[in-house]
């Protein structure tokens, strides 16, 4: 009996990793033993939070998952691998709400 089943889902082992990274660094800096001045980052900020949460960490996602489902199978067909293209609005999602974390951490 597997512990953790994660084929053919929404959630893969790379998600997870992330997804505990973030909620680490999120501790850390409620925390205080991150300190980071959010207005001094400025459009850097933005930037970097847009292409990570928007672009990167989806097509890492998208390729480990890929990788992972294609590697057993013989004929992959279009739809088998639709469902990945929902890991875009589940990070947009979690950046959303990220953003919002740090925007209100920032008021204080």
């Amino acid at each position: 009996m597997e512990i953790l089943y994660l084929e053919n889902g929404l959630v893969g082992y790379f998600d997870i990793v992330v997804f505990i990274a973030i909620v680490i660094i999120n501790f850390l800096i409620l925390k205080d033993y991150i300190k980071i001045r959010f207005e001094k980052l400025g459009r850097w900020y933005s930037l970097v939070f847009v292409l990570l949460y928007g672009f990167i960490l989806p097509f890492l996602s998208m390729g480990f998952e890929i990788n992972a489902v294609t590697k057993d199978e013989v004929i992959v067909d279009s739809f088998t691998l639709l469902y990945t293209f929902f890991r875009f609005p589940m990070y947009w999602l979690i950046g959303l709400l990220n953003h919002l974390l740090y925007k209100l951490l920032n008021r204080r």
